[in-house]
């Protein structure tokens, strides 16, 4: 297996990702096979798994569980419940990544649509470990043998991810959310101020969604909305003291819990064409110079929430 290449040093013009991308750099310099750990102040150790150097997973976070329940109904959703029924069975952090090798040698889904899992898996828990880079307490290594890795499904270049989550990063920064976790959940909170807001079939669907048990990230792709577009809408009404953003703790594994952790995000799929974007309805990001926030940023007020 060829060895990842390297990029330059300053590949990025964000501190953090030029920091994060010295310690991939220097676990593939180092034939890694096992996890590269970050440990933060009030999330979960986040992960990322390499195989002879190769960064092939991520796992970990505040969010593990929903995050792969997430990606299974955006990119497979006609096989999501044998999946996620197969991956719940096992506590191992990378278990996951062992369902969809095993799917894909049966047939069951394509090489491809596992690779967009594994990558889009990927860059978000590299883009949740830049933004919470403030309370990193310390990097860690762990060699380990890992079996489910034993096998990768598909190679993805460390210059391909890093674009990707740069991107991503750039893009919620230009959005003014850096502040603002994607996994914070939205819960109303001043349900007659909205009223007045908005239509009646509006009102009644944000009454539905907004009660602080799906993350931002979750909410964004049942209402097939950009996540950063959603996010502004958020922020603006949290601004006007209308919604609170809560953090919402992450899914138990089924063995646990039988199939209700699922009820609150199949009641609100089911109602998914009720709500559609229309032109002119867009909050536009505010456009400014992109650059590593220095502690709590401040998000300039709209005049008024135009979700819908």
């Amino acid at each position: 297996m060829a060895g990842p290449a390297q990029l330059p040093a300053q590949f990025s013009a964000f501190p953090i990702v030029q920091t994060l991308v010295r310690q991939i750099q220097r676990a593939a310099e180092s034939n890694l096979t096992g996890s590269l750990n970050f440990d933060t102040v009030h999330v979960p150790r986040m992960r990322l798994y390499f195989v002879m150097g190769r960064l092939v997973w991520a796992g970990g976070g505040l969010h593990r569980l929903r995050r792969w329940r997430r990606l299974l109904n955006q990119h497979c959703p006609e096989t999501a419940c044998k999946l996620e029924a197969l991956a719940a069975t096992r506590d191992a952090p990378q278990s996951e990544y062992e369902v969809l090798r095993r799917l894909v040698q049966s047939g069951h889904i394509s090489r491809e649509v596992a690779r967009n899992i594994i990558r889009t898996n990927l860059v978000e828990v590299l883009f949740d470990v830049i933004q919470a880079s403030k309370l990193l307490e310390k990097f860690s290594c762990n060699k380990t043998n890992f079996a489910e890795l034993r096998d990768p499904i598909t190679l993805i270049s460390l210059e391909e991810l890093i674009n990707a989550v740069e991107a991503q990063w750039c893009s919620w920064c230009e959005a003014n959310l850096a502040p603002y976790s994607p996994n914070l959940a939205p819960a109303l909170t001043q349900p007659e101020s909205l009223r007045g807001q908005v239509a009646p079939q509006t009102y009644d669907r944000l009454v539905q969604m907004l009660q602080g048990q799906l993350s931002m990230r979750e909410l964004a792709v049942l209402v097939q909305w950009d996540l950063n577009r959603f996010g502004q809408s958020m922020i603006a009404y949290e601004q006007q003291g209308i919604v609170q953003l809560r953090i919402t703790p992450d899914l138990i594994l089924a063995s646990h819990t039988g199939h209700k952790a699922h009820e609150p995000e199949k009641q609100l799929a089911a109602q998914r064409p009720v709500v559609k974007p229309r032109a002119g309805q867009c909050l536009q990001p505010r456009h400014l110079t992109p650059k590593y926030p220095q502690g709590r940023a401040t998000v300039a007020p709209s005049p008024r929430p135009n979700l819908w």
